[in-house]
């Protein structure tokens, strides 16, 4: 849903119709802290503390550790989501408030443009930078409709000589129909190296370039899902009730001599102090490992092993986690690139 007050009222609307549509077992709807209230914007982080510590309009304060040390107690201060919240900045009622009253009566508005994509765009160093034709742009009653974009052609020819990295590029509709007509849009384009790691995100049907060990007789907590990736919709996820001692693996073959650099993302939790997790790369001219920690939902953790020497064109990588038994999180992104070049 986009976030506006429109996607709010969208969002919550399409929940009591879900509960509507079960019938008689529908039991109801309720909705959980309504009364969150942004304070700054995200770009503001240290000022957002500050407010969050002396008012308490995030979800928790430091002062919470009395009573939960273990999350409240080391999460505390804004809400994850606070664009969910139904008040605006200076704590007034925002109109998506009186989707609660709206339900039972019904409402109409007029038909707008309620939000624009951006695009995302992934691209190899040595490959052409290729840009939608259109976008989608959403409606306030939740039609869609793709529109013609052109993209500010200097922008992108100067981000071709920049080599790797992170560039925006504007761009503006063009449309016969009023209301589409000049909308802003910008492309979000990742320029990167080349990764030698097949299927690197789990992205892919076909997963046997990936393998995984067990180093006890609890086994197979090790899967491919559909939750909690860091990019795309898949990661390799691990949890079990009993202790995990594990080793997720790919082996590459047919690369240049050079010196490389690996690295990978893994986040999640209740992993306590006695874990040990490492992300491990093997060739023949060494054993190379670097030590991380899970540190909680979507606080994504990235170790590095960097000046990997390449002789003959071989590397195992692996992560391999040693964890008790509630311990959870996943795995994603592996990147092996090149650095010498």
């Amino acid at each position: 849903y986009p976030i506006s007050v429109q996607g709010q009222a969208t969002s919550v609307r399409n929940v009591f119709q879900a509960v509507a549509n079960v019938g008689e077992a529908g039991l109801g709807v309720f909705y959980w802290e309504p009364a969150w209230l942004p304070v700054g914007t995200s770009d503001n982080l240290e000022n957002n503390k500050v407010i969050w510590e002396k008012y308490g309009s995030g979800w928790a304060s430091s002062f919470a550790s009395e009573y939960d040390s273990e999350d409240a107690g080391k999460w505390y201060g804004g809400s994850a989501v606070d664009n969910q919240g139904l008040f605006d900045f200076n704590g007034k009622p925002l109109e998506s408030l009186n989707i609660f009253k709206y339900i039972m009566t019904g409402a109409t508005a007029p038909k707008a443009v309620e939000s624009i994509e951006n695009v995302e765009v992934t691209v190899n160093s040595s490959k052409e930078i290729k840009l939608p034709k259109t976008v989608t742009v959403k409606y306030n009653d939740g039609d869609e409709v793709e529109v013609e974009v052109k993209w500010a052609q200097n922008e992108l020819n100067a981000i071709k000589k920049k080599g790797v990295g992170i560039y925006e590029v504007n761009g503006i509709t063009s449309s016969k129909v009023k209301a589409l007509k000049k909308l802003s849009t910008k492309a979000i384009i990742n320029i990167v190296s080349k990764n030698y790691v097949i299927n690197p995100s789990f992205e892919d049907e076909d997963n046997s370039s990936w393998k995984t060990d067990y180093f006890s007789d609890n086994n197979g907590y090790v899967n491919i899902k559909w939750n909690d990736p860091k990019s795309g919709v898949k990661a390799a996820h691990f949890w079990s009730d009993e202790e995990m001692n594990f080793e997720i693996y790919q082996n590459i073959n047919e690369l240049e001599k050079g010196i490389y650099q690996l690295s990978a993302s893994i986040q999640g939790g209740d992993a306590g102090d006695s874990s040990i997790m490492k992300l491990i790369a093997e060739t023949k001219n060494g054993y190379y490992e670097k030590e991380f920690m899970v540190q909680g939902w979507a606080n994504w953790q990235t170790p590095v092993i960097s000046n990997i020497p390449i002789d003959d064109g071989i590397i195992k990588i692996s992560v391999q986690i040693k964890a008790p038994g509630g311990a959870w999180g996943t795995i994603d992104d592996f990147e092996l690139v090149r650095t010498d070049i």
